[in-house]
């Protein structure tokens, strides 16, 4: 079981999957909860939400902004694989996804899908 605290940000559990040497870690309960692709666009959609926190740019109770350019940079991921796996995600309640009119897609990450085991 996984327990994380939001009040301690995304900062802390972050360090444990993510190292400043460019290689994504990705913890196997993250895995095994949700599978590979999703847990290795939680763990870099983690990161983004912390570069937007230190950016001042979290909007309206955790929403944040990602370009899928950027995550493909990142990770590898073509933007249709992101969809698919974004749309997995979302039916899993991992996060939830807005656009604004200007076409920028916005993440609110669920930490609490990782509280308890199914």
């Amino acid at each position: 079981m996984i327990f994380i605290d939001k009040n301690e940000s995304a900062k802390v559990l972050f360090n444990d999957f993510y190292t400043n040497n460019g290689k994504l870690i990705v913890n196997r309960r993250f895995v095994k909860r949700a599978g590979l692709c999703e847990a290795v666009i939680f763990t870099e959609l983690m990161q983004q939400e912390i570069d937007a926190e230190e950016a001042g740019e979290i909007y309206d109770e955790d929403w944040f902004s990602c370009e899928q350019k950027k995550i493909t940079d990142d990770i590898g991921l073509s933007v249709e694989e992101q969809k698919l796996v974004i749309e997995k995600m979302i039916k899993l309640k991992m996060i939830e996804t807005t656009e604004n009119f200007e076409g920028d897609l916005f993440f609110k990450l669920n930490y609490g899908f990782f509280e308890t085991d199914k």
